[in-house]
């Protein structure tokens, strides 16, 4: 994929999508559970174990063809597409195309259904003094999906038995005071969209805000975010200590307590 040059990532959920131009720079793809894209236009955490299938597709539009790569899900569900430009490398994308072309080109695409999540347990079978203690002492971000899974608590649950002062439940328009601000004041953040198979990030600012029917939108030259506005329905300033000091996040979640959208300021690398 590097060799495409400039390009447009792109990955959502049900009620968020994230778009970035650039380049796909300095992979780390080994057979481990997680693989990167550490660039300052397309940031990826990748988790390989929904990914289950890739389409080379070609669109014809009033421009011409427009050619991707998309990769999807064992359920189906889109994970990661990654749209050429009129500036990108045209003969790379059709030399991955022959070298891994399938077999395989059936019209029927087997699908299974993801599994249902387990239901939250109630709060009063939680460790919340162990899982509090816990979250005082991380020395990394990424050390919370663990913790969460070691206690056996949800994110929204999390919020709830978070230590005392270290989240703090906010209204649902905090997504788009923030983003305005941020328009306003030119502050770099970070915007955080993903799905089982993705994480795709953007680092910089946000300008142009645009409302439609139902979604609120950044339509930059190089980032565009679309979020449907009316699917959060719980949102949390969290912190979450680190070795560099507190890190803060906006989070928002939609009715089953999934992830939408998730906010930072920006940080060093």
């Amino acid at each position: 994929v590097p060799t495409l040059g400039r390009v447009m990532a792109l990955s959502r959920n049900d009620d968020a999508v994230h778009e970035r131009k650039g380049e796909y720079l300095n992979p780390s793809l080994t057979e481990q559970h997680v693989g990167l894209f550490v660039g300052a236009d397309i940031d990826l955490r990748i988790f390989w174990g929904p990914w289950n299938s890739a389409f080379a597709v070609i669109e014809e539009g009033h421009d011409g063809p427009r050619r991707s790569l998309q990769f999807f899900a064992k359920d189906g569900e889109a994970v990661h597409k990654v749209y050429l430009l009129p500036e990108s490398n045209v003969i790379a994308y059709e030399t991955i195309v022959e070298k891994y072309t399938s077999d395989d080109q059936s019209k029927v695409q087997a699908v299974t259904p993801w599994p249902a999540e387990a239901p939250e347990k109630p709060d009063a079978e939680i460790n919340a003094e162990g899982f509090r203690a816990d979250w005082k002492v991380m020395k990394d971000t990424h050390d919370f999906y663990g913790m969460t899974r070691k206690y056996g608590v949800t994110r929204t649950q999390a919020l709830r038995l978070a230590p005392e002062g270290l989240t703090t439940k906010v209204s649902n328009n905090a997504m788009r005071e923030m983003a305005t601000a941020a328009s306003k004041s030119g502050l770099p953040i970070m915007v955080f969209i993903g799905n089982k198979g993705m994480i795709q990030i953007h680092t910089g600012t946000v300008k142009n805000l645009m409302d439609v029917p139902e979604w609120f939108n950044v339509i930059d030259p190089d980032f565009n975010m679309h979020v449907r506005e009316g699917a959060i329905t719980e949102s949390g300033v969290v912190r979450k200590p680190s070795v560099d000091g507190i890190v803060t996040a906006i989070e928002c979640f939609d009715a089953k307590g999934t992830l939408v959208v998730q906010f930072f300021g920006k940080r060093k690398p």
